[in-house]
């Protein structure tokens, strides 16, 4: 009859139903047995709550990501016991754990906020999760300087950034103790992109500096970061333009100048590459970097006596200058080189020679008093074509 047919339609819809609610329940209870076994498995807690939140029945469910991080803060806080109790304990499996439990608290908090199907918002595991950051947020520095002494500046990247990035979260937006960001932030967010950076990962050094780049400190440091992180990516035009907002907000930094004239020079701009410097040493000249360079600009072309005319301006004001005088060693050397390596030397020509390498002598020496390593090699070659063999004995 039609009755029964309904009645039949009316089971079998029931069924399909029961089989999806069957099998939500049965992720629900892999979440429910993940908890249970934090305390005693961490190892197969993780792997249950990874599955979890990989299943479409509770990819979603907020009670998914809160328990894969309370997994993760019962391997940090058993090794930080240990730590405080004066135990052996596993920094590595601390400080990883600490960083892994922070993604799983920001998506239990992200799921939570969205508002059911009557604009509503329910906080259950949203309230324990900022909880438990408020307390683990300082020990991401140390979990960041952990991992940067040990040079695994991947990890010691992400442990800062995840410091910055919860400072300035949403959860934390009325509690102006960490809203606030101070020097420590600043200098944690320069640290981060410098990391990254680092590890060639440009993208995300390119993406906190741009973010940070005007910030009350570090901002010339950070300038430093994505010039060089734009460098290494081989983006010349955003390269130039943080370049010269760099030369202008950071007018006595000769980094942005001399890399401003490198790129010039590298272009063939030979003029426009020295005037950058020039302009610089108006503002600030007494710099000896930028007369060095203006040197090397010159000695790159051959020009050696203009080199060694700056070289000397540096050495005037700072008479140590490794630099300076190692360049003006090597600028008069090569003038003598090039007078013995001439087609047709004559008696004047290695005199006058040998008179380049007289006036390289103090300046090499002086060097090599500094870094021997790195001067010995041309400083033996002026020695022994002087006949100076004591010298050149001691040395050697």
């Amino acid at each position: 009859t039609s009755t029964q047919i309904n009645n039949m339609k009316k089971l079998v819809i029931a069924a399909a139903l029961g089989l999806m609610s069957t099998g939500a329940f049965a992720q629900v209870d892999k979440v429910k047995s993940a908890e249970k076994l934090i305390d005693s498995n961490t190892a197969e807690a993780r792997k249950q709550a990874a599955e979890a939140r990989q299943n479409d029945a509770t990819k979603n469910d907020p009670y998914a990501w809160f328990v894969s991080a309370m997994v993760e803060q019962k391997d940090y806080n058993s090794e930080l016991t240990k730590a405080q109790l004066q135990q052996k304990a596993d920094e590595n499996k601390m400080y990883n754990a600490l960083i892994a439990e922070v993604p799983f608290f920001l998506q239990t908090y992200a799921l939570e906020n969205v508002p059911n199907e009557k604009g509503k918002i329910k906080l259950k595991y949203a309230k324990k999760a900022k909880d438990i950051l408020k307390v683990d947020l300082p020990m991401l520095l140390n979990a960041g300087t952990f991992f940067q002494q040990k040079q695994d500046y991947k990890t010691a990247a992400e442990a800062f950034e995840s410091y910055v990035n919860l400072r300035r979260h949403a959860m934390f937006a009325e509690d102006k103790a960490i809203a606030t960001l101070d020097t420590t932030a600043y200098d944690v967010a320069y640290y981060s992109a410098l990391m990254y950076h680092e590890v060639k990962n440009y993208d995300k050094a390119i993406a906190i500096a741009n973010e940070f780049k005007n910030s009350p400190i570090k901002a010339e440091d950070i300038y430093q970061v994505l010039a060089a992180s734009y460098q290494s990516k081989g983006d010349s035009v955003s390269l130039q333009k943080v370049l010269e907002e760099g030369q202008q907000k950071f007018p006595k930094n000769p980094y942005f100048t001399l890399n401003l004239a490198q790129q010039a020079f590298n272009q063939g701009k030979y003029t426009e590459s020295e005037n950058y410097v020039l302009k610089a040493l108006e503002q600030d000249p007494k710099n000896v970097a930028l007369m060095s360079f203006v040197a090397g600009l010159s000695e790159q072309q051959q020009k050696f006596d203009k080199a060694a005319e700056w070289y000397k301006k540096a050495i005037a004001i700072k008479a140590d200058d490794y630099d300076a005088n190692f360049n003006l060693g090597r600028t008069y050397y090569n003038m003598a080189v090039e007078l013995f390596n001439a087609e047709k030397p004559t008696k004047l020509s290695d005199e006058k020679g040998k008179g380049y390498l007289e006036q390289a002598l103090p300046y090499l020496e002086t060097a090599y008093k500094q870094k021997p390593d790195g001067v010995y090699y041309m400083l033996s070659n002026v020695y022994d074509r002087l006949g100076r063999k004591a010298d050149y004995d001691r040395i050697m």
